[in-house]
């Protein structure tokens, strides 16, 4: 995420750290982050504290509602994205907080064909785009140990099946796995019969 200028690197951290889709984060308004440690009222709402309430999306230049019930959700706000939204600084409660020269939210696919795919291309990642992070946010989450419900919660799910369709296979991971399996089984570690 580093090789990424802003606004790019912010919108990638978060969508990273939160699972939002570009959608979502080129709809984020600031009335909808809550980073105090009190409950926020919006629209008619209680929103927790340090949480984004994910309410809508940005596409085709305006605001629109969520495409599912289960997508309308609550996501924390950890460490590293709340230094990210107070280096950003919060503006007018009904501004987005990724803003184009506009005012407006930034174009998402601007930003993927100038900054995104050129730097995933130098970095040897043609395959670089905004929907990479949402997957980076799913396998990371399954990888630490996170449960699969809050996982299905914090992607907007509500089938574990599309979850598990964002996870991408760990070769280390399996090969951990497959080593503890061997010593269970009567297998000497780092000895080859």
């Amino acid at each position: 995420l580093e090789a990424l200028p802003m606004p790019a690197r912010g919108m990638a951290l978060t969508a990273a750290l939160t699972s939002m889709n570009i959608a979502e984060v080129c709809g984020l308004q600031w009335r909808h982050v809550n980073m105090t440690g009190g409950w926020l009222q919006v629209d008619d709402e209680a929103v927790p504290p340090m949480t984004i309430a994910v309410r809508q999306h940005w596409a085709h230049g305006q605001y629109g509602s969520l495409k599912r019930a289960s997508r309308t959700r609550n996501v924390p706000i950890c460490t590293p994205l709340l230094a990210l939204l107070r280096e950003i600084g919060q503006g007018a409660a009904d501004a987005p907080v990724f803003a184009g020269r506009t005012g407006k939210p930034v174009d998402a696919h601007n930003i993927f064909n100038r900054v995104l795919r050129p730097v995933g291309k130098a970095l040897g990642m043609p395959w670089l785009g905004w929907h990479s992070f949402r997957r980076t946010h799913s396998t990371l989450a399954a990888q630490l140990g996170m449960a699969l419900k809050d996982q299905m919660a914090g992607m907007g799910h509500s089938d574990v099946r599309m979850t598990l369709h964002y996870q991408q296979a760990d070769v280390e991971r399996r090969r951990e796995t497959l080593e503890r399996m061997g010593t269970l089984l009567g297998g000497t570690p780092g000895r080859v019969n």
